[in-house]
């Protein structure tokens, strides 16, 4: 059957510039501070622990309804996208987090923790999937939104990279109710700059060209979002969200109780690996991802990510650690965004429900990760989790493989 070229026109989000700097600014701010959060949570977990009077696993398995409200939050920020705006669903979601984290850090019963939690996750459900969406909409009419997810994400590390550092301080000399304190207040700033930095989005006509069989595509075929390269790339999301998690989980108490690695310098460890993660996501983001491309990127970034885990589990001593952590931190650094914004390549056109679908498959391998590794490390030591991280990544090789297959196989059609 004959090929033929053909074009259509497609309505797209793009924010105007007006509006970007404004836009990219709160994006950005909003990031490095929300990305403090899951390694505050994961630092601290020994202390908390020991605050409530509880084994460790605990506060993982409560932590689930962190990936409850997160799964919640995702769920519902599309509609709220759509309906509300991504700037005023960001400022719901900034509110949420300022009462979760200042409720966390008085210190009130498990309960009420536990209830915070489900409030941080549904800040964070809500939060991710606006800031991603609005600077992918910067930056789409430039045809740049996946590097600048990259960069999107630097800032998520690079808060991540922070806050251990500086909390491994504050909970040493002072207490960890002082790191939640601390994420308040910057929660509370964010706010106020926020409510004065008003950004919209605007339609705007794409041309979208491409090359298929002489018979035209179904109406249903046209509408329908999903395909089977976008569900692999979800369950990639489920598979690496479940790495990050091992880190910022289970590499705090397996450094301190297995391996009695002072809180200071599992702060430093952890803080390393984030950091790592922030310089990386910039490097990709800027430099790598002009000249690489995406899938090709994603299979070796997975396999320095095995080897980081390899050298980690075969460590013991301090600097080893330092070395393992820096490793899986360049490894790690841009997988999330990179999928992320090749999952929404594959998608059949642009639109706020597959950010917010491909996000939400993340949280689900959050949300297992939690269960599983909390049922691990109680019931048979905290260096099992762990060993889940190399096989989590040879499986999301083959998953990437497999969309880059079929790729190959639709070009050759």
């Amino acid at each position: 059957m004959a090929t033929v070229q053909t074009n259509y026109h497609q309505e797209v989000l793009i924010i105007s510039q007006k509006y970007k700097l404004k836009a990219v600014t709160i994006c950005f701010l909003a990031a490095f501070i929300t990305g403090g959060f899951g390694a505050a949570i994961g630092l601290v977990s020994p202390q908390l622990a020991a605050f409530y009077g509880v084994h460790v696993s605990h506060i993982v398995y409560l932590d689930v309804l962190n990936i409850v409200g997160l799964l919640i939050g995702n769920i519902l920020s599309a509609r709220l996208m759509e309906r509300l705006g991504c700037h005023k669903t960001l400022l719901l979601a900034i509110f949420l987090g300022i009462i979760a984290q200042f409720t966390i850090s008085f210190g009130f019963p498990l309960a009420v923790y536990a209830v915070c939690a489900l409030i941080n996750g549904a800040c964070l459900g809500l939060l991710v999937p606006t800031v991603s969406q609005s600077i992918f909409a910067a930056y789409r009419a430039s045809n740049k939104g996946e590097a600048r997810l990259n960069i999107l994400n630097f800032f998520f590390g690079l808060g991540a990279a922070v806050v251990p550092i500086v909390g491994g301080y504050i909970v040493h000399y002072f207490s960890w109710k002082g790191v939640f304190a601390a994420l308040g207040s910057l929660y509370v700033l964010l706010f106020i700059l926020a409510f004065f930095c008003v950004y919209r989005f605007e339609q705007a006509d794409a041309t979208v060209s491409h090359t298929k069989k002489a018979s035209p595509p179904s109406e249903n075929h046209q509408h329908k979002m999903l395909n089977l390269s976008v569900v692999l790339i979800a369950l990639a999301l489920v598979f690496y969200v479940y790495v990050e998690y091992i880190v910022s989980y289970w590499f705090s108490p397996y450094l301190q109780e297995e391996k009695s690695v002072a809180v200071i310098y599992t702060g430093a460890i952890i803080g390393v690996f984030w950091a790592m993660i922030a310089l990386f996501r910039l490097i990709v983001g800027i430099f790598i991802l002009s000249k690489v491309k995406p899938a090709y990127y994603l299979i070796i970034s997975t396999a320095i990510t095995i080897i980081g885990f390899l050298v980690f589990l075969a460590s013991d001593s301090i600097v080893l650690f330092f070395i393992g952590a820096i490793i899986l931190g360049i490894g790690c650094s841009a997988l999330f965004p990179t999928l992320l914004g090749y999952g929404i390549t594959q998608a059949n056109y642009n639109s706020p429900k597959i950010t917010a679908f491909l996000i939400m498959s993340g949280s689900i391998g959050a949300a297992i990760c939690l269960f599983t590794s909390g049922f691990l490390g109680q019931h048979i030591n905290k260096q099992v989790p762990i060993y889940l991280g190399p096989l989590l990544g040879i499986g999301i090789i083959i998953l990437v493989s497999i969309v880059i297959w079929k790729e190959k196989q639709a070009s050759n059609a």
